[in-house]
């Protein structure tokens, strides 16, 4: 993908345009007057832009960075005024697209579009995730990404891997990294925790109905309760009846059996209602008592570290917790009110069974014949509830041990895919260790590499090593500006659908040799490396030719960015 323009729109009309080009993008100050320092002309203006439409709040557009002490003149251009900004770029599909976002200093009033139509966060959000980041589920998040794409403050570029702000935990800077070196699903690694908890829920249900009998034992006790059914049945049937009584004991025996039937109709079907509705309050249960005890063993089995005090907050626990069991809800939900309906049925049906009853016993006329044959009815009716308690605790069983089997082979699929996942991430992070380590020797002599943490070591960090660690300052910047361009070489090698862009800022305390190297490499990348400086650190002839070349934005005291 490639950013193409950013342009901003004052009441309707186009008040700047920044066209992006293929490799060096330098942002300088006119550097036209002896007393003007280049400083405070908007350079930092166009990153934070292009971060506002990656959705961060834009408070550091009309704030300054240190105290956050607003800039009156910037806050109340913005206030003033109806302030659009466009992003055109190319996403992966190579198709041209904008996303722009109302300039507003309550992001709640924020209008957003996609191709200069209006649209709603959500739909804005998608193709911001989609088509510019890559992410098609549900992690990592787009403000992570924006943060390491767009390096425009001390922290971020005092930072190589660390750059999000000190609140983010260990476990998000893994999950982000995973995602950047080709783990496309991190959803899946939660999804295999949730169907353990799923399989595990259904062997303690099969506990719960093998007690007091097993399956084996149902079987066997069936056999006789059949057997008595046919010969209660068989007795009835052995009543003489003579005369018109024998017609109301015929029709009492016809609607006693179908009174039976729906008894264990009605037996088995609330036997279903309340499975699902226990489901559901599991269900239930489940989205809001999500712990961190699951977030740990799926970090555990990735090989991401976790410390036991690194908890996730409750949203970012259940957003793709809830998203999974969604579906699943509607779908028991949805069959539930099936049986419901059904249920009511079959009571309407008995009810009038019993109704037909009692006019059959209204019209018998013999109390002893009809003694007779209610207690054999009665009978009857005992030993075909036995009978459908027993099939229904068999049923039961059938059912889950059935669910779990399924479960069982999901999960196995599941781990075939982590598995070819784990091994793809293991590939590319080597892959991207080469360019690091290629490019960082032609900056500085050494050859850097990215580690990840130990799992099995709670203090251990994603980190640089080189020889000479913790550099700072310059060295530090340089050695991000290797880090970024490796991941940019190491994108177009892999072909993974992920940013080939970075934004730096502030790069003045690099060596002007240093410098010098990074514009040259960054000249000839597949990519797009967009930076903001002041000219007096490129004022040598060194840089003039390259300079005339890569400028794409040229500020001044008499021309801000916002001109004002």
């Amino acid at each position: 993908m490639q950013l193409n323009s950013l342009t901003v729109y004052k009441n309707g009309s186009q008040l700047r345009q920044v066209k992006f080009r293929k490799g060096l993008n330098i942002i300088v100050d006119l550097g036209d007057s002896n007393s003007s320092t280049g400083n405070s002309v908007g350079k930092s203006t166009l990153s934070r832009l292009v971060d506002y439409i990656f959705l961060s709040d834009g408070e550091d557009i009309y704030s300054e960075p240190e105290f956050g002490n607003v800039i009156p003149d910037v806050y109340e251009f913005i206030v003033l005024n109806k302030i659009i900004v466009e992003l055109e770029f190319q996403g992966f599909n190579k198709k041209r697209r904008t996303l722009s976002r109302s300039l507003e200093v309550k992001v709640k009033e924020c209008n957003y579009y996609v191709d200069k139509t209006e649209v709603t966060l959500e739909k804005y959000t998608d193709i911001l995730s989609s088509e510019i980041f890559g992410i098609f589920h549900s992690k990592p998040s787009i403000r992570h990404l924006a943060n390491r794409f767009v390096r425009n403050n001390n922290r971020k570029m005092q930072n190589t891997v660390n750059m999000l702000n000190r609140y983010v935990k260990k476990d998000e800077y893994d999950e982000m990294y995973r995602f950047l070196y080709g783990f496309n699903n991190l959803d899946l690694l939660l999804e295999r925790s949730l169907v353990k908890k799923e399989i595990s829920q259904k062997k303690n249900n099969l506990t719960a109905y093998r007690t007091p009998h097993t399956e084996d034992v149902l079987y066997r006790l069936l056999r006789p309760v059949e057997e008595r059914e046919q010969a209660a049945k068989q007795r009835i049937m052995n009543f003489d009846f003579s005369g018109t009584e024998a017609g109301n004991v015929n029709a009492l025996k016809s609607i006693r059996d179908e009174i039976s039937e729906l008894v264990i109709k009605i037996s088995n079907v609330e036997s279903k209602i309340s499975y699902s509705e226990r489901s559901i309050s599991r269900l239930m249960k489940s989205s809001v008592e999500f712990q961190g005890k699951e977030l740990a063993e799926i970090y555990s089995d990735a090989g991401a570290a976790l410390s036991s005090e690194l908890k996730r907050s409750y949203l970012e626990l259940t957003i793709f917790h809830d998203a999974l069991i969604k579906n699943k809800h509607h779908l028991i939900e949805r069959d539930l009110v099936k049986k419901r309906e059904e249920l009511n049925n079959l009571n309407a049906l008995i009810e009038l069974a019993y109704q037909r009853e009692q006019e059959v016993f209204e019209k018998v006329k013999e109390p002893a014949v009809l003694d007779s044959i209610v207690t054999a009815m009665d009978e009857l009716a005992k030993i075909k509830d036995e009978l459908a308690s027993v099939k229904s605790s068999i049923s039961k069983i059938e059912d889950t041990k059935s669910e779990k089997e399924l479960l069982e082979k999901r999960l196995k699929r599941i781990a075939v895919e982590i598995t070819d996942l784990s091994s793809l991430f293991d590939k590319y992070l080597e892959m991207f260790n080469k360019h690091f380590s290629r490019i960082s020797h032609i900056f500085y002599g050494e050859s850097y590499k990215l580690k990840m943490a130990d799992p099995s070591d709670k203090k251990s960090k994603i980190h640089i090593a080189n020889k000479s660690p913790n550099s700072t300052g310059g060295k530090k910047k340089g050695e991000i500006s290797a880090f970024d361009f490796a991941y940019i070489d190491f994108i177009n090698e892999s072909q993974l659908k992920r940013p080939t862009f970075i934004f730096h800022d502030s790069i003045e305390d690099v060596d002007k040799k240093q410098i010098l190297s990074i514009f040259e490499y960054a000249s000839e990348m597949n990519g797009q490396y967009i930076v903001a400086l002041l000219r007096d650190k490129i004022a040598d002839s060194d840089f003039s030719g390259i300079l005339s070349k890569s400028k794409i934005l040229e500020l001044s005291e008499i021309d801000k960015f916002f001109k004002i």
